[in-house]
């Protein structure tokens, strides 16, 4: 694995091809906004250059971000999420776009969405501003 703190090309859109639409990973609900970002405020992307195995799992990744504290949960996806028969071999591009709504709430709630192009958004609500007592 390796990591770099932003992607050369935030907007590229994953999978590349037409065909390889079949190829998106199982297990969406593994993504969420961890909450530390979503406190934050943190928002941005992050790339996951995958090679998919002969088993169906990622065999190799490389993790490309602009924010740093939102690549956990995009490596907890890649380790375990799984990939259709016929994806074996190739190597994708996985834009994980981490967005907020203009909507605050006590509660957090998460979207999960695949874009037509492929890519991964996850969209949080914002927490209110946090007041600090003396």
């Amino acid at each position: 694995e390796s990591f770099s703190r932003s992607p050369r090309n935030p907007v590229r859109l994953a999978p590349e091809s037409p065909q390889d639409h079949a190829c998106i990973g199982s297990r969406p609900e593994l993504l969420n906004y961890p909450p530390l970002p979503r406190v934050a405020r943190a928002k941005g992307s992050v790339v996951a250059h995958v090679t998919i195995g002969n088993d169906g799992r990622i065999s190799t990744v490389r993790l490309e971000f602009t924010q740093r504290m939102l690549e956990g949960t995009v490596r907890t996806f890649v380790e375990q999420a799984t990939f259709p028969v016929g994806c074996e071999g190739k190597t994708l591009d996985l834009v994980f776009e981490f967005v907020f709504r203009d909507v605050e709430s006590e509660r957090a709630e998460t979207k999960i969405e695949i874009l037509p192009s492929g890519a991964y958004r996850i969209t949080a609500n914002l927490f209110p501003p946090f007041l600090i007592a003396d």
